[in-house]
């Protein structure tokens, strides 16, 4: 089944970055009404913003979405794509974790795809499973998190994220945002941890 963009890739690139940090936004996902009324607002505010400059000093835009019920927050210029998760197994390379669900093929790009819930949520709560619906692929189309709900699009001010000083044990979280009751990821991190 071949996958048709939500919007022109013309209009998500000025809708939604509008000369945000460098690089092109593609943002592909199956023909769901629901889903495409969420990401396809044409009053949607646009923060524009100066590659040279820390993101994380100005207004930002995320997309938010939920991994077996924990909403989760990914800057919208470490987003590469949304595809619906594929009816058919993905084939898998030998010898990987359990958190390791296989490759997704899009274009001349090969994600590898992972259970996020694995990766983010405490030990007890990785095993409740709701099946994935969606791949969001980051790190340029590299690694590819599995999500059950893709919720909005919205933007966020420097002010709303109780940023981390620290990485810790967590080294995939950036902050969190106490009115969205959620987290931010910190994509950066996160693939150098699956790396």
């Amino acid at each position: 089944m071949s996958k048709s963009p939500i919007v022109d890739q013309q209009d998500a690139l000025s809708l939604y970055m509008n000369d945000m940090l460098t690089g092109s936004l593609e943002v592909l996902i199956s023909d769901e009404p629901e889903i495409q009324q969420t990401l396809a607002q044409p009053n949607k505010v646009v923060i524009t913003q100066d590659p040279s400059k820390d993101w994380r000093q100005s207004p930002f835009q995320v997309l938010l979405f939920e991994v077996q019920g924990l909403k989760l927050a990914l800057p919208l210029h470490e987003l590469n794509g949304i595809f619906s998760y594929p009816e058919t197994k993905l084939p898998k390379l030998p010898g990987n974790p359990p958190w390791y669900l296989g490759l997704y093929q899009h274009q001349a790009y090969k994600a590898q795809v992972v259970d996020t819930a694995h990766i983010v949520m405490p030990e007890g709560f990785q095993h409740a499973h709701l099946p994935p619906n969606y791949i969001i692929l980051i790190d340029d189309h590299k690694w590819g998190l599995t999500c059950n709900t893709i919720l909005k699009i919205t933007t966020l001010s420097p002010g709303d994220v109780k940023w981390r000083k620290q990485s810790g044990n967590r080294p995939w979280l950036a902050g969190t945002v106490l009115n969205q009751m959620c987290s931010i990821l910190n994509v950066s991190m996160l693939a150098k941890q699956l790396t």
